[in-house]
């Protein structure tokens, strides 16, 4: 009886170590890696962009898995784009909207946009200089950059 009760705390053991390891990355999230790749080449970025806008993208989506990625193709947590070119469907929407996308695809493209927009800089090798660059363009509000990179490397942290 003893037995079939250790065994049965060791399967339960099991299956919560199962579940609390990292999550494969979803083939949507991999998509939009092949996509962002290709648009970070077309506009000259270093491909360590590729790396940093996945470790936001994570971040911002709760691992791929928030309504606004999974119903709107927003891995980045974009706003309606107000004075520049955008790839967004939504773009009528009423300012400070989220934005919405047919596909990843445009997605991708469209944060390539949005750094060539802002004349994002091309000479960033380390994560916490992307995410200052970023917060000094607008793209995160209401928070100071070191708390916005703290939270992206927990979630990285959570993940693995």
């Amino acid at each position: 009886m003893l037995e079939k009760l250790l065994l049965g705390l060791l399967i339960l053991w099991g299956l919560r170590s199962a579940l609390s390891r990292s999550t494969p990355m979803k083939p949507k999230a991999e998509a939009i890696q092949n996509d962002l790749n290709t648009f970070i080449r077309k506009y000259a970025y270093p491909k360590s962009y590729v790396e940093f806008w996945m470790d936001v993208s994570q971040m911002e989506t709760d691992n791929f898995t928030s309504p606004l990625f999974v119903n709107m193709n927003n891995p980045w947590g974009m706003r309606v784009a107000e004075r520049r070119e955008t790839t967004q469907i939504n773009s009528f929407a009423p300012p400070g909207s989220w934005g919405a996308y047919d596909n990843l695809s445009d997605a991708a493209l469209d944060i390539c946009l949005w750094m060539d927009y802002n004349k994002f800089s091309k000479n960033i090798s380390q994560l916490d200089a992307f995410v200052v660059e970023m917060k000094n363009f607008g793209y995160f509000k209401g928070e100071s950059a070191y708390t916005y990179y703290q939270k992206i490397l927990a979630i990285k942290h959570r993940i693995k």
